[in-house]
């Protein structure tokens, strides 16, 4: 069985969780002799594909340039013809899509599998944010894989798909979030918690600074950490100086998935205050690093929290503000106790087993 995935994802990405996911998804079905899997992605600027072990040797990665020079578009171009002669060559039974968009640039014959990972943007605008590519995507579709239920649940609701149609596959955790390092240094000078990710609209950031302006203790105890997500903007640090909170107590970080598990591990929680989420792999990846996890209790974020995260009501300020106190009190035993038993809960999450559920999905296709 040959199993090609496209270039469409590799050509938009330098980095990012989709061509992440489809680089994690290829590197364990390679491992796999009863297939023959293939990325076919021979132009691209995607740094996850460049970085992916064994490899095919000819492909070129490109740095993204500007469309100033109109340089993007050209290599967009020479990307899909090279593509679709790839494709037609290497000749597979099934393409797994890995971005929405209204033409089919391949052999029609050749049945398809896509992933949707959320309806984030149905959610805000019903109406406008159907696109046609992703109706068309989902339409060519044989079989399309979700996430997790909630996003298999929103996808019929929105798109009136049938049910038999759509798997569910939950999404896996890099090994570097389960290995035990040996780390000397402080990854800051004082106690801390965490946020992981993006910080506008829906991911509830404004909401969480509120509620933290009211903790007693915040400033004095503990300071915050954001991971990724870009640099504070203009209108975030306003917010900062519009609550009398103090930079110094307030700290973005960035960089490697290394990196990520130290801040998880040494904090005193990750605190993950979104309204919605397909999944939400940083609760994963910090029960994986021994952390403990503060989530809102959303119905889209508890299928990757399950029973092991502490969960506040959502838009409750009282409600996060207790929990959060709460945690800050418990003994060491009792920290003990719950990190080891998210630890637990993160095991069942792995690429291995991500790449299993997909090769069944592709079986069933078939």
């Amino acid at each position: 069985m040959k199993i090609a995935i496209d270039n469409n994802i590799f050509l938009r990405q330098k980095f990012g969780g989709v061509s992440r996911y489809f680089v994690e998804l290829q590197s364990k079905l390679n491992s796999n002799r009863k297939i023959e899997s293939r990325i076919i992605a021979p132009i691209h600027i995607n740094s996850h594909l460049k970085h992916l072990e064994n490899d095919p040797k000819h492909r070129i990665f490109i740095p993204k340039t500007t469309n100033r020079l109109k340089i993007d578009s050209g290599i967009k171009l020479l990307s899909n013809y090279l593509s679709v002669q790839e494709m037609k060559k290497f000749n597979p039974n099934l393409i797994h899509e890995t971005f929405y968009t209204l033409t089919d640039p391949w052999n029609k014959k050749i049945k398809r599998v896509t992933t949707v990972y959320d309806l984030i943007r149905e959610k805000v605008d019903p109406i406008a944010s159907k696109s046609k590519a992703k109706r068309a995507t989902l339409e060519r579709s044989e079989k399309i894989i979700c996430i997790s239920n909630n996003t298999k649940s929103d996808l019929i609701e929105f798109y009136n798909l049938p049910e038999d149609r759509c798997e569910v596959v939950y999404l896996g955790v890099n090994n570097v979030f389960f290995e035990d390092f040996n780390i000397e240094k402080k990854f800051w000078d004082r106690p801390y918690i965490l946020y992981v990710g993006q910080r506008a609209g829906y991911k509830n950031f404004e909401f969480l600074m509120k509620a933290l302006s009211r903790v007693s203790k915040f400033g004095k105890d503990f300071g915050l950490i954001c991971f990724g997500g870009g640099n504070f903007t203009i209108s975030e640090k306003a917010l900062f100086n519009e609550l009398s909170l103090s930079v110094k107590d307030i700290r973005h970080e960035s960089g490697s998935d290394q990196k990520l598990k130290v801040a998880y591990s040494q904090a005193l929680a990750l605190i993950y205050p979104s309204l919605y989420e397909g999944f939400g792999l940083p609760i994963v990846e910090a029960m994986a690093s021994r952390c403990l996890v503060i989530t809102s209790d959303s119905i889209s974020i508890a299928e990757a929290g399950g029973k092991e995260a502490l969960y506040f009501e959502s838009q409750n300020a009282e409600s996060l503000i207790n929990l959060l106190n709460n945690v800050l009190a418990l003994d060491s035993k009792s920290q003990k106790t719950k990190r080891d038993d998210g630890f637990n809960w993160a095991s069942k999450f792995t690429w291995n087993s991500t790449a299993s559920n997909t090769l069944r999905v592709y079986l069933e296709t078939l």
